[in-house]
């Protein structure tokens, strides 16, 4: 048999440096994707085999494009690679795939079972001597310890200690960008941590910086009042929708990545997977202070103060976070960490009010939240029982108050709505006007749009919302200086407060675009900026009936323009309508959805004008749906033109836009009043 047929065990591949083998391996760790200084891209696996279970081989794969790399969904899965290359650089072994001449072929367990990959490059063949080998090996990776790999640095959350290294076997929950290119993961691996602040330095080998932290502790009951005890990581509160996917028993621990892994979230497709985040270290613990910020339960001897109440069910604050009705009350072991006021003389605020209020500041493993306890009459210091939306309000209260922009723009001057400076986009100048009514930095606002509408394309009802650490008692001056200081192009249609666990992009329940295309020989020339001209004279009928197969839940991997293949980590989304409306020379196709892919949208109006023009048959759609490949519509057709297409309207659930108690009137725009005027306008 030829040796570049044959499956190579790991260990005997060592020793023959410089030549080529396949091999196939447990992949045991993976890194982000990158790119190398030239113009390649490249990720570094770590696999294992019956013949090298001590250690593990690195491999080191380099591709011409970013979507060609290896996008292992498990550190578990298993992948064949044929043609690559053993070197030897500083004493150490490790194997390199060629972009020229090598090849792969990923699997999960279940696939494995049935020899057809999950993702395989080009000019990947799956040899007979593959098959056999893999079934061979089938019973070894079935016995094979399903650990984070062999570290004696493995701990889990509960057994990390200041100043040791470790590595973490743990799920991905969530991920979010919590500023401007800074990527923050949410990890879990059902353990509780011990009070501590974590500091990460690598991920896999990439050797960069990455933060591991819980909140960490203010130094003295004193500075609760102006320098308040932070109730989380981030700077905005988590939506409650987010909150609710989170479990209710285990730390939840925030990995934040640094500017080197700026795009992380573009191509990270690890949530809701586990994985191996190495070399991890502890650089400061939280800090007790003088008067003590911890009780004595939390190192031996435990003690507690305990209410019993057999009624109330045990849990978490978490499940207190989590539950959907206000009035919810469950029992369990908390921390009180600061209290405030902190001196009982000012327990009375205001100062002679005969109010007595305290708040109280309450963590677990699982949340750090505000707790209230008051009595408005006066007497003896009643409770006031913390509630589901005096807790987000709580958290968010940290953070400022919630304000709701509704904007509409004319897109074609604009290099779309996310923010970059040269050339402008929407975003940028929203942010500028807010800076000068408000007097507050880009970043503390936090301005953050539902849609990132693309370059050409106009919205009439974009939803943002941004930050601030002030109320304000009315919002018509406002809204009139923004649109004052805002170009005639772009204008704020309603500024209204916000419920705290409102966020304009993570709380949107669907989004409604328009495309517009005038069907006629000749375009009116007051149409050109906002329609899509076509001389071809289109079949609305069948137009009509290839929408109807995009309604439903699909996957629309195919419909995702090519370049952000890599960036979409959930191509699956609901359309719930596709019409297509004829008004005169004007024909309107209206697409709602739960959420649309980058250029999603433009794609499908592009496959729609060719099935209208009847070049391609209407009942095409499905098998382009299928197949989840770019190239199959680039066949077709290329995305649409942007300036026909506009976003219409966001919509929530209403719990996301009742306004906040106390909070100003909605400004919907000021009307302008005359009593006299000298000069008569016709």
């Amino acid at each position: 048999m030829n040796e570049n047929d044959s499956i190579t065990p790991i260990r005997d591949a060592l020793t023959r440096l410089n030549c080529k083998f396949n091999l196939i391996g447990i992949v045991r760790e993976f890194s982000f994707p990158r790119k190398s200084t030239g113009s390649d891209y490249y990720a570094i696996l770590k696999i294992v085999d019956e013949s090298y279970r001590d250690e593990e081989l690195s491999v080191h794969i380099f591709t011409y494009k970013l979507e060609d790399l290896p996008q292992v969904m498990s550190y578990k899965d298993y992948i064949v690679l044929h043609q690559v290359k053993i070197e030897e650089y500083d004493g150490k072994s490790y194997a390199v795939y060629n972009k020229k001449y090598s090849s792969f072929a990923l699997f999960d367990e279940k696939s494995f079972v049935n020899f057809i990959p999950y993702q395989s490059s080009r000019g990947f063949f799956l040899q007979r001597p593959d098959m056999g080998y893999m079934t061979r090996m089938r019973h070894f990776f079935a016995t094979f310890p399903s650990s984070g790999g062999m570290s004696e640095y493995l701990l889990s959350l509960k057994d990390i200690t200041p100043e040791k290294d470790f590595d973490l076997v743990c799920k991905v929950l969530h991920i979010e960008e919590v500023s401007s290119n800074v990527w923050m993961l949410f990890v879990w691996d059902g353990n509780d941590t011990l009070p501590l602040s974590l500091d990460v330095k690598t991920v896999g080998d990439i050797g960069e910086d990455v933060l591991c932290s819980q909140v960490i502790a203010v130094s003295s009951l004193n500075d609760e009042e102006k320098n308040s005890l932070p109730l989380h990581i981030e700077k905005t509160p988590l939506p409650w929708q987010v909150l609710c996917t989170f479990p209710c028993a285990g730390t939840v621990l925030r990995v934040t990545a640094t500017k080197a892994h700026e795009k992380l979230g573009l191509y990270f497709n690890g949530s809701g997977k586990w994985l191996r985040i190495r070399h991890m270290s502890n650089f400061k613990s939280r800090e007790v202070g003088k008067q003590g910020r911890f009780p004595s339960w939390s190192s031996p001897p435990y003690c507690l103060t305990v209410v019993d109440d057999k009624d109330v069910p045990f849990g978490t604050l978490m499940d207190l976070l989590r539950h959907p009705e206000d009035d919810a009350t469950v029992k369990c072991v908390v921390r009180v960490v600061a209290v405030c006021p902190p001196q009982v003389k000012d327990f009375c605020m205001p100062v002679g009010s005969g109010q007595y209020r305290m708040r109280l500041t309450l963590e677990d493993p699982t949340a750090r939240v505000h707790a209230s306890l008051c009595d408005d009459n006066g007497n003896t210091g009643g409770a006031e029982e913390p509630n589901h939306n005096t807790m987000k309000q709580s958290v968010a209260a940290s953070s400022g108050y919630n304000w709701r922009l509704v904007i509409a723009y004319d897109g074609t001057h604009f290099s779309g709505w996310q923010y970059q400076q040269s050339p402008p986009t929407i975003q940028c100048i929203v942010e500028k006007a807010l800076t000068r009514v408000t007097k507050l930095e880009r970043k503390d606002l936090r301005l953050v749009g539902a849609s990132r509408t693309d370059k050409g394309v106009h919205a009439w009802g974009q939803v943002a919302h941004f930050v601030t650490p002030f109320n304000y008692d009315s919002l018509e001056s406002i809204h009139a200086a923004l649109n004052g200081l805002l170009p005639a192009d772009i204008r704020v249609r309603e500024l209204s407060a916000a419920v705290p666990e409102f966020h304009a992009r993570f709380s949107a329940k669907s989004k409604l675009y328009h495309y517009k295309i005038y069907n006629d020989t000749i375009i009116d020339p007051f149409q050109r900026r906002y329609a899509y001209h076509s001389a071809y004279k289109l079949n609305t009928a069948v137009m009509r009936e290839a929408a109807s197969y995009f309604i439903g839940k699909h996957d629309f991997s195919a419909f995702v323009n090519a370049s952000h293949n890599d960036r979409v980590p959930d191509p699956v989304k609901i359309i719930s309508r596709f019409d297509v409306i004829e008004m005169g020379a004007l024909l309107q196709l209206e697409v709602e959805g739960s959420g649309f892919l980058y250029r999603q949208v433009r794609n499908m109006v592009a496959l729609l004008l060719q099935i209208g023009k009847e070049v391609i048959p209407p009942d095409i759609v499905p098998m382009i749906l299928a197949s989840r490949d770019r190239k199959e519509l680039a066949k077709y057709a290329l995305p649409a033109p942007p300036h026909g297409l506009c976003l219409v309207t966001v919509k929530y659930n209403e719990e996301h836009l009742r306004l906040p108690l106390g909070c100003p009137k909605t400004s919907f725009g000021r009307h302008h009043t005359v009593s006299k005027c000298k000069l008569p306008f016709y």
